[in-house]
């Protein structure tokens, strides 16, 4: 579950959290990461 799309200089960070309640910072690509 994504949570949050925090820009980092320039690139994307996302913040997601998983079903276990623990939260991931995550670096991808927009062409990689599916928001819904």
């Amino acid at each position: 579950m994504i949570d949050a799309k925090i820009s980092v200089n320039d690139s994307y960070q996302y913040k997601v959290h998983n079903s276990h309640g623990q939260v991931f910072y995550i670096t991808a690509s927009d062409t990689y990461v599916n928001v819904r």
